[in-house]
């Protein structure tokens, strides 16, 4: 849970998720006023605090690969984009001048399940980032922050930007097996 407000209109979030369960609803990111999740049929999507249901045709259905997903949100451009193995995928945006959409809150966040720790994520996550703000001046952070391609491949890279007043990378390292 974030100790101040942050920035709550601009914000990146970013993880290598691997499913180790598939055909149930399953969360993978929630803030204040949203929800990401992989639904019953393994199609990655969104709920807003409205209760409004926002379905990609994207379906994450291997469970021996690792998927790069990114959720890039921008109240400057009123956009929610998705990104999957760096590929902007087709979740529906709306309108944000109602403050939907703003994770960065004073409130709980949930990695791996949804609002209330319900509908839990059954697989490994790793990587994960939550960039607070812009990376650097006015740029919002992007798929390309996280990762790039190489011989026809999406692998993971550093992120060198700001993280900003809430923003955490988590390693998930142990300092005992250094």
């Amino acid at each position: 849970t974030p100790s101040s407000a942050g920035n709550r209109k601009t914000w990146t979030w970013s993880s290598w998720v691997k499913r180790s369960k598939l055909s149930q609803t399953q969360g993978v990111f929630t803030g204040n006023d949203l929800e990401f999740y992989l639904s019953g049929s393994n199609i990655l999507g969104a709920q807003d605090d409205g209760g409004s249901v926002y379905l990609s045709s994207a379906v994450l259905r291997d469970t021996s690969a690792f998927y790069h997903l990114v959720i890039k949100f921008d109240a400057a451009n009123t956009s929610v984009n998705v990104y999957l193995n760096g590929v902007d995928i087709d979740l529906p945006t709306k309108n944000i001048s109602n403050n939907d959409y703003s994770v960065n809150n004073t409130v709980s966040h949930y990695i791996g399940s949804r609002n209330n720790n319900i509908d839990k994520f059954y697989g490994y996550m790793a990587e994960i980032n939550f960039i607070d703000g812009y990376k650097t001046g006015s740029t919002v952070a992007t798929h390309d922050d996280f990762g790039e391609l190489k011989n026809g491949l999406w692998i993971p890279k550093a992120y060198t930007g700001n993280y900003g007043t809430n923003g955490f990378h988590l390693t998930f390292s142990n300092a005992s097996d250094l």
